[in-house]
């Protein structure tokens, strides 16, 4: 019955072969990104320069910090896109056993695949665009380890590059690709799993990390609003303004090294 149903929203939805070649290292904004968190990253720097240096015209000094903010909510959204693929791949190697198991071959296990991913996902998600791009290089001859292995290595994920090993011993070895599939897949899914349990206790200290950075604005805005003039000495006179600076370095690097402790390596 679930079977049928996914063929007729299949058919419905008659989805578009995407083959473009996904670097997962590199992540570039699109245009709507780029003035979104172009804005952003302006709104931040304006802050720090009243906050730190008493006017919104500091921005100008401190233009640098809007290309290092870009540049980091880049780097933030390249490991989000890796999260989002390493759940999504967790999908499909469920699916694929799925479908090995009911006595597919494996290249027609991966078509079966293709159709769960699609009927669960959107036409350009991740997983959908990858088991594209790999179907379109088997049609052009290349094996389906070959291409596992492209993905493993483009990705620079552990699970998947893990998976592409596993295909690539199977065939190799000429056993009982099944088993060897099953069993792979079964390990694959547990270090996911561990990982995914991992980053969920990790999400709280990682909110209280930013909650601790904006700490300092509140205290200042407190002040500032309740004592007037209060900063006036280091808003106003060059020896404050060196002293400003420090403590803006001094703060950036507790951010820093604030997401640096809860940024683990799984």
């Amino acid at each position: 019955m679930l079977r049928r149903c996914r063929q007729q929203v299949l058919r419905l939805r008659k989805p578009k072969a995407l083959y473009r070649k996904i670097n997962y290292d590199r992540y570039h904004f699109s245009s709507k990104e780029w003035f979104v968190y172009g804005l952003q990253s302006v709104g931040i720097t304006g802050l720090l320069g009243h906050f730190f240096f008493g006017s919104y015209r500091w921005v100008v000094v401190l233009s640098p910090f809007i290309i290092i903010f870009l540049k980091k909510k880049q780097r933030d959204l390249c490991k989000l896109r890796k999260q989002e693929l390493l759940n999504q791949f967790k999908e499909m190697l469920i699916s694929l056993n799925n479908a090995v198991q009911a006595g597919y071959s494996l290249d027609n296990a991966l078509t079966e695949t293709y159709k769960d991913m699609l009927y669960f996902y959107q036409d350009d998600s991740l997983i959908v665009k990858e088991l594209a791009y790999i179907r379109a290089g088997m049609r052009n001859g290349r094996t389906i380890e070959e291409m596992m292995e492209d993905f493993g290595e483009r990705s620079k994920t552990e699970d998947i590059m893990d998976f592409a090993n596993v295909l690539a011993v199977g065939k190799k070895s000429g056993g009982n690709m099944n088993e060897i599939i099953k069993s792979g897949i079964s390990v694959i899914e547990e270090k996911i799993d561990t990982k995914q349990k991992i980053q969920t206790l990790l999400s709280a200290r990682k909110l209280e990390a930013k909650i601790m950075s904006g700490i300092p604005f509140f205290i200042i805005l407190y002040i500032g609003s309740t004592s007037k003039g209060y900063f006036d000495t280091l808003y106003q006179t060059l020896g404050g303004h060196l002293f400003m600076t420090v403590c803006l370095f001094v703060y950036l690097a507790a951010v820093y090294l604030s997401e640096r402790i809860v940024d683990i390596e799984i």
